[in-house]
């Protein structure tokens, strides 16, 4: 055998091995088979372009996946549903055993993709996992294409059916999964084997499936996750989180499983922008959650401040996000269950004198649950300083039963 056709049997070795990796991205997969095909510059012949995607698709559909992730991927928007029908039978027939799917896309090809991952979905004995992710290299002010009637209606049915799923993670805030989640958790007939469920507090129309979820029978579903970042605090969303709090005032207490836990994170960012506006937001979204929460006490709050290097971020707003989230910290300390993250670093632009009156005012509170502190550092005498304010919380820890005190250290 010559040393081209060794070098040949060589590189394409080494693409079938990304092509079978474990988790496979699509868009790669794409990328590479064409890289490998040396197909000079863009597709421009539509038919050439289809062909090679339905042929990466079969050869995907053969492979034994873990996680399967969608991406924009040029060309796949052409397939036909009965095409997609034919790569989503083929991973059912051949006993796959995907657990994961990642749902990244943009383009048009996310309702297609939806209506036929909902088919999966009820069909699948070994998925576990589902997430509607942002796309990592998505712009600021990209438009999404939102969730269509069929899309929801495939998906709803498929979280009704569905005896294996366990986690959902919902990142995109689009107001027609609200509607997924409530005609997935309403009816005679629900999803019963959910236990995990992670959502944007911005989400649309969080006030109405919010409740919804609180009350279902689902008895395997014990967390329900929210975050939001202090800058995305919208009126609506102060709007939202009041019919929260309203609806769950007008409930009867009997209707809410007093097991299921519902955790909101607060992120604030040193290096984001946002104004006294965008803080009076947030604190109006928390105070509507702590007026929620007497009426619920499975609600719990965690305040986490990422606290970042000035050479990160464009600006420098470290002072007055560190005054609005010490603002915080002292409005929330009598809430029970109350959680305190902080992301730190030696050379970030939180001082010692700020770290100081926050640990003083979270000992003086035994209704923190917990303050788990993620400290990157490299210098000993900053973390000798560090843990000078860190001891006296830990031992006040033996005076509170249910507190966590928790440090990370991580180098760089």
């Amino acid at each position: 055998m010559g040393s081209s056709s060794e070098d040949t049997l060589k590189r394409f070795a080494e693409h079938l091995q990304t092509l079978l990796s474990w988790q496979m991205r699509l868009s790669n997969c794409v990328l590479k088979y064409n890289r490998f095909f040396e197909i000079p510059g863009e597709l421009s012949d539509l038919s050439g372009q289809r062909k090679r995607v339905l042929e990466v698709l079969q050869a995907i559909g053969n492979c034994k996946l873990d996680q399967l992730i969608f991406d924009d991927v040029p060309g796949a928007e052409l397939l036909s549903s009965a095409e997609w029908d034919s790569f989503f039978s083929s991973l059912l027939s051949r006993q796959s055993s995907l657990r994961i799917i990642d749902l990244a896309c943009t383009s048009t090809l996310y309702n297609t993709v939806c209506a036929h991952v909902g088919v999966f979905l009820a069909k699948s004995s070994t998925l576990e996992l589902l997430c509607f992710q942002l796309p990592l290299n998505i712009r600021s002010g990209t438009s999404m294409i939102p969730l269509c009637s069929a899309a929801v209606r495939a998906l709803s049915e498929g979280l009704v059916q569905t005896k294996r799923l366990r986690e959902l993670y919902v990142f995109r805030k689009e107001g027609a999964m609200a509607d997924v989640l409530t005609s997935a958790f309403t009816g005679d007939v629900r999803n019963t084997s959910l236990e995990y469920l992670q959502l944007p507090g911005n989400l649309e129309r969080l006030g109405i499936a919010l409740p919804v979820l609180l009350s279902s029978n689902n008895q395997n579903l014990k967390k329900i996750r929210l975050f939001l970042k202090w800058e995305d605090v919208t009126q609506g969303v102060v709007d939202d989180f009041r019919k929260v709090a309203e609806s769950l005032r007008t409930r009867e207490s009997s209707v809410v499983d007093a097991s299921r836990k519902v955790l909101l994170q607060l992120i604030c960012d040193t290096t984001a922008k946002f104004t006294e506006d965008d803080c009076r937001r947030a604190f109006s979204c928390l105070d509507s959650w702590a007026d929620a929460g007497e009426r619920v006490p499975m609600l719990r709050t965690e305040l986490r401040l990422n606290v970042q290097s000035p050479e990160q971020g464009n600006v420098k707003l470290g002072g007055d996000v560190k005054a609005w989230f010490l603002r915080a910290i002292n409005r929330y300390l009598h809430l029970k269950g109350l959680r305190v993250m902080l992301w730190w670093g030696e050379d970030a632009i939180m001082d010692m004198d700020h770290f100081h009156m926050l640990c003083e005012g979270i000992q003086s509170n035994q209704s923190v649950e917990s303050l788990d502190i993620m400290y990157h550092g490299s210098k000993a005498s900053v973390d000798r300083k560090c843990w000078t304010h860190l001891l006296p919380l830990f031992a006040a820890q033996t005076a509170s039963e249910n507190a966590t005190i928790r440090g990370y250290k991580c180098r760089r």
